[in-house]
């Protein structure tokens, strides 16, 4: 196997492991603890220049835990930026494409 192969295989075992810590974490706290975060990081967002000044912003619908991103996306919708949002093919598993919303 080349050094290009097992660096490869290397990052996509470290991502794996810490794609299940941090659902380890997740699922760890409560559904309010859940909901409070997920309060607290939107209202960051929400606050930040960054926001205020993109046209376009790329989130997701949350699953297992994941922030809800919910108020970015009514505020997005409100504020009349394009928003793209991962959508995953059952017919290529690991593939996802962004669209428009």
């Amino acid at each position: 196997m080349t050094e290009h192969k097992l660096s490869e295989r290397n990052h996509s075992e470290s991502k794996k492991q810490l794609r299940d810590i941090m659902r380890s974490m997740r699922t760890a706290l409560s559904l309010n603890e859940q909901r409070e975060l997920s309060k607290k990081a939107c209202a960051r967002l929400l606050s930040g220049s960054e926001w205020h000044a993109a046209s376009v912003v790329a989130l997701y619908m949350s699953v297992r835990g994941e922030i809800d991103c919910g108020a970015l996306l009514q505020n997005a919708w409100e504020k009349n930026k394009k928003v793209l949002l991962p959508l995953c093919s059952a017919d290529e598993p690991g593939k996802m494409r962004l669209v428009c919303c």
